[in-house]
């Protein structure tokens, strides 16, 4: 007897503008059905396009992840890329080039509210990008703060 292989049939190939509309479609059902859990979702976007859900579900995530990533690199503000004289130097720049200036005077909120003037109350999708804007900045100046503190203990550790 000859030994047979498993060959797979070919995956299929689906286009940019056949992805995209599974992903909006995706999250048009999700926006108008609000009570519908994310894998329903999937799987009924999934029947309707002739995919797996998994396939929708790596879609969704790559859309999403992609446009994360987008709001994440945009430009900082001008003046940030100056040379910094040492690391806590560069630490401040970059924390003020993630937070902006901060305005010290008591009466100034140097926290604004979630949400508050980015994004219209009634669109939830412009919400949703805003609140990842907001934790990718937070995500940043935590990095940023973690290194600045590890520096100047390790700074302290050697004057002492």
């Amino acid at each position: 007897m000859t030994k047979s292989k498993n060959i797979r049939p070919p995956r299929p190939t689906y286009s940019g503008g056949f992805k995209n509309g599974a992903v909006e479609l995706y999250q048009t059902r999700r926006r108008e059905h609000a009570n519908e859990t994310p894998y329903a979702a999937t799987v009924a976007v999934s029947e309707t396009m002739g995919v797996t859900a998994m396939t929708i579900r790596n879609w969704v995530n790559r859309a999403e992840d992609s446009a994360a990533q987008a709001l994440a690199e945009q430009p900082a503000s001008p003046g940030s890329s100056a040379e910094a004289s040492t690391p806590a130097d560069a630490a401040f720049t970059a924390l003020v080039a993630v937070l902006g200036s901060p305005d010290l005077s008591e009466e100034a909120e140097l926290v604004r509210p979630i949400g508050a003037a980015e994004a219209p109350a009634d669109d939830p999708q412009a919400t949703i990008l805003d609140l990842r804007r907001q934790v990718s900045e937070l995500r940043r100046a935590n990095v940023i703060l973690k290194n600045a503190t590890a520096y100047l203990a390790s700074e302290a550790l050697k004057a002492a």
